[in-house]
């Protein structure tokens, strides 16, 4: 519909440029092409175009060029309309046509050219220089759009287009970090003199730009000064509505006033915003009044305070709740900021506001969901006695919500109501960590409990909550009994006895997954349970399960960028490397079309005069996604995949396909997210709250997933180089043309970079020893002359390490009483073994083979040590084959027998379901890697 909606702009083409005598037959010639375009008809339009009458006119060219595009054949549509460039045309309907035919076919940035001549021979056409400003919008070209902007307000005199030239600039200084903050005195300067010289044209978005312009610098009074000059008491009737509203303009000189410390103007400011707007809920607003409360910390201010949220309690009554958790807040900040006091003291003042505020508020919100989100953030405030206080009265309630539910059984809605109450008590004494205090006995005994008052009260869900069922009452209770359950987990991981231990984990997990699966059969559209059901298996191993639950999630646009993390990292642990490639791909696939439409929506912001939205979607689009970790991450995966690939086949076709293309597929843009993390870093664009260390396999018996995007940001980078650092070398080796120094240059940063990942906790540093002894006998092969003893001792340590690899013996298989399973820890240790260790390795003694082996049919030079340096090499290639021949016998033996699930009654149904979807994961998985090494043993022969 967008190309029709084009299509039929060129319809209103005007011919008075065309020499031709007779405008009304070539418009009759040329409507027959219009209606094939219209109606889809491209090769009938293609047939029109070639006409011998017309076939010469740039305009049916590039019609033509459009079909062309239309029906696949981009190169030669671009070819066509290449060559009507040459001849620099001027027309601004051939040229929006040309515009159209290079954004179809993936390349706008060359309109440019075009639109910049056309633009320089019409300099009196203001339309002209609007759209080769648009170009430059959509091509993130600031500086040349700031330029282009000043020159066309010298020509036109147009308020609008200083500012683009303002924004232009800033948005150099703030986002794109090109040009100095000493640049923007010019900027306000002339917006300032600019709006005094056009004030029929001012709206919000000019006084609010410059604003921004004078807040960049650090200068909040001649940013408050701007605001009373040019918005504060300006009518709405003469200001535009939208981003500048009178709310909006109340928020905007309530954080100027406080930015000057004018905290009298802040609190009545804020003070307006909530008693006369709709704003009394807006928490943003409170925190604003009570810091600025607190700041000014007279008795009257406290008194002003007090008042306002009295007022609102009364007018508002329970239907919202920014007022009385203001009350909270309030109550909190006066023990915080009480100075001088004893620790009994202050644990009387805890205790104060536990019963005064806090379990209030409880009370008036407990049926509400977000209650315990409202009041999670005060209990690291409270010190032993406050928290202690807080458990008495959670369980006080808890037990009266359970009572009064029973004793109201006839009363749906009144038992519904206490249900929630119960919920919300039991959320608080988690928070708290009272279940902390529990023994392994307790906490499995109030699992049972907890899922038979959750059978029980199915009769609640009968009226669904949300729009598909995504909720329903009980769901909640059945997700605190399954984290009560991996609580019990990490209790287990104590025990001394190591068959033991692994039993009773594996038991617990086993159960959590068939309570969630109960409860997805219940409640089919709960995200929760099903995030937390991909968790269970994941540390069950079960890497098939775990994505097909994720795949039921159906992430999509943003989300892809922000929550991909879940899963990334815990495929590539569980060996699902073509799942995680798949995940990888979407991410790209999301960056490509942010990067191919944003642009558009930036040009048509700045056409409507928008230059918030401008200013916003060019900074997500060149800090958040541009430089996003995730996509980092992705490329960088999707690189060493098809590395990765190459070391499954052949090293003749190694060498071949690095001979055809030296440089791997995205291995650019994986340079440049490097550049970026290493000169201003990239985006962790993630959705979450509780922050983890950077892990690379799972640790054994323990719930903690693995998760690189929350590592130090350096080892993240240091990760990138290895990605980048390895094709290069690789191809740098092959080309036979490798200086010591080049190649000595890419070690170092391969050594460097494994030397980090070792330093992460848990990450498999013995493995990764085994490439750095590759990396150092590669080392040492570039830089002997004569003497190869140093590379064949490095060579001769490495297949001693290679003998002592045992991650497919010793830890990769769990199996007792007749069962067998893959433990979550040793296969993550297998996997990072086969791909990525391994990968490593290989290439590494193949690229020293291509160093000492000599040539066929060539003369051996006779040097003794380099005939010991080849004998080592094939010690480590052998080492490495007998290496993965173990693997495959370990695999081939392998098939999963899951250990019944000791599930609760209520439960017990899906048990078997559990057992066989695990059964079938790790058979998978075990065939994935199978496949692996076999591949691996085949390239190693053919060295």
């Amino acid at each position: 519909m967008i190309v029709l909606k084009r299509i039929s702009i060129v319809r209103s083409i005007q011919l008075d440029s065309v020499a031709m005598a007779d405008v009304d037959k070539l418009m009759r010639l040329l409507r027959p092409i219009y209606d094939a375009i219209d109606g889809r008809q491209y090769k009938n339009a293609i047939k029109l175009c070639n006409q011998k009458k017309i076939c010469d006119l740039d305009l049916v060219q590039v019609l033509q060029a459009h079909c062309l595009e239309r029906t696949g054949k981009v190169d030669d549509a671009l070819r066509i309309v290449r060559r009507v460039q040459l001849k620099k045309p001027t027309d601004e309907n051939l040229l929006h046509t040309m515009q159209l035919v290079f954004k179809l076919c993936g390349v706008p940035e060359e309109m440019l050219t075009t639109y910049e001549h056309a633009a320089a021979a019409n300099p009196t056409n203001k339309e002209m220089h609007c759209q080769l400003f648009y170009g430059y919008a959509r091509a993130m070209s600031l500086a040349k759009q700031q330029q282009l902007a000043f020159k066309m307000y010298k020509s036109f005199g147009s308020l609008q287009c200083v500012g683009w030239a303002c924004l232009s600039m800033l948005l150099q200084v703030t986002v794109d970090k090109s040009l100095p903050v000493k640049m923007l005195p010019l900027a306000d300067k002339m917006l300032t003199k600019a709006l005094r010289d056009h004030p029929n044209e001012l709206n919000g978005e000019f006084g609010q730009l410059l604003v921004q312009l004078l807040q960049a610098q650090d200068k909040p009074h001649d940013a408050m000064a701007a605001f009373d000059e040019f918005i504060r008491g300006v009518p709405d009737d003469e200001i535009d509505l939208g981003p500048m509203q009178s709310i909006d303009r109340n928020a905007l000189e309530a954080s100027l006033a406080r930015d000057i410390q004018d905290w009298t103007r802040t609190a009545a400011v804020y003070t307006d915003l909530l008693t006369n707007f709709t704003a009394a809920d807006d928490w943003t607003f409170w925190l604003g009044l009570i810091d600025a409360t607190f700041q000014m910390n007279t008795p009257d201010a406290h008194a002003r305070l007090k008042h306002t949220i009295e007022s609102l309690q009364q007018l508002h009554g329970t239907k919202l709740r920014g007022p009385w958790l203001a009350g909270v807040e309030v109550a909190v900040r006066h023990v915080q900021t009480t100075p001088s006091l004893s620790q009994a003291d202050r644990d009387k003042l805890d205790v104060a506001v536990v019963h005064d505020a806090i379990v209030p508020y409880m009370d008036r919100f407990a049926s509400k969901t977000c209650c315990v989100t409202d009041l999670h953030r005060y209990m690291s405030a409270m010190g032993d006695a406050g928290k202690a206080a807080w458990v008495d009265a959670a369980k006080t309630r808890l037990a009266t919500a359970q009572a009064l539910q029973q004793a109201g059984s006839d009363d749906k809605a009144q038992v519904t109501k206490e249900f929630r109450h119960a919920l919300t008590a039991r959320k608080m004494l988690r928070f708290l960590g009272e279940h902390l205090a529990l023994s392994i006995d307790d906490m499995l005994a109030r699992v049972d409990t907890m899922l038979t008052e959750y059978d029980a009260n199915q009769w609640l869900n009968d009226q669904a909550v949300g729009g598909q069922r995504e909720v329903q009452v009980t769901d909640d209770l059945l997700l605190l009994t399954v984290l009560l359950l991996l609580d019990a987990v990490e209790v287990v991981a104590h025990a001394t006895s190591v068959v033991e231990k692994n039993a009773t984990v594996r038991g617990l997990l086993l159960h959590a997954a068939t309570c969630l699966e109960f409860g997805l059969a219940k409640s089919a559209y709960n995200f929760q349970m099903k995030l937390l059901l991909c968790r269970v298996y994941a540390l069950l191993g079960a890497g098939d399960a775990f994505f097909t639950r994720y795949h039921e999630l159906d992430i999509k646009q943003i989300q892809v960028d922000s929550l991909s993390y879940l899963v990334l990292d815990p495929l590539l642990a569980l060996g699902q490397v073509d799942d995680a490639r798949r995940i990888c791909e979407s991410i790209r696939s999301l960056h490509r079309t942010t990067a191919r439409d944003t642009p558009e929506f930036i040009s048509r912001a700045y056409r409507l005069g928008v230059f918030s939205k401008a200013q916003d979607m060019t900074g997500f689009l060149l800090h958040k996604m541009k430089r996003s970790q995730m996509l980092a991450l992705a490329t960088s995966e999707l690189v060493h995949s098809s590395l990765a690939d190459l070391t499954r086949t052949t090293i003749s076709h190694l060498q071949s396909q690095f001979a055809l293309q030296p440089t791997l597929p995205l291995l650019d843009d994986l340079e440049r997210l490097v550049h970026a993390a290493t000169s201003s870093g990239l985006s962790p664009n993630h959705h979450r709250e509780v922050q983890t260390k950077g892990r690379y396999v799972f640790e054994p018996n323990s719930t903690v997933s693995c998760d690189r995007t929350t590592s130090d940001p350096a080892v993240v980078t240091q990760w990138l180089q290895l990605r980048v650092t390895v094709p290069h070398l690789v191809a740098t080796v092959l080309s036979g043309q490798a200086t010591p120094e080049a190649v000595t240059g890419h070690l170092g940063t391969l050594k460097s970079a494994v030397q980090s990942i070792q330093g992460v906790q848990d990450s498999p540093s013995t493995l990764w020893q085994v490439a750095l002894t590759a990396a150092d006998a590669l080392t040492h092969t570039i830089a002997a002359i004569d003497d190869f003893s140093k590379a064949a001792d490095a060579l001769a340590e490495l297949a001693t390490q290679l003998q002592h690899v045992k991650v497919f013996e010793h830890t990769l298989v769990d199996s007792s009483g007749g069962h067998a399973v893959l433990n979550a820890h040793g296969l993550s240790l297998a996997a990072t073994w086969t791909h990525q260790v391994s990968t490593y390795v290989v290439l590494l003694i193949a690229l020293v083979g291509k160093l000492v082996k000599p040539k066929k049919k060539a003369k051996t030079d006779g040097n003794a040590t380099k005939k010991a340096c080849v004998d080592r090499l094939k010690a480590a290639i052998q080492a490495h084959i007998e290496l993965n021949t173990r693997a495959q016998h370990v695999l081939k033996e392998f098939k999963a027998a899951v250990p019944p699930v000791p599930a609760h009654a209520v439960v017990a149904e899906f048990a078997a379901a559990v057992q066989a979807k695990i059964a079938a994961a790790h058979d998978a998985t075990a065939v994935k890697l199978l496949g692996a090494v076999t591949d691996q043993i085949g390239f190693l022969r053919s060295l």
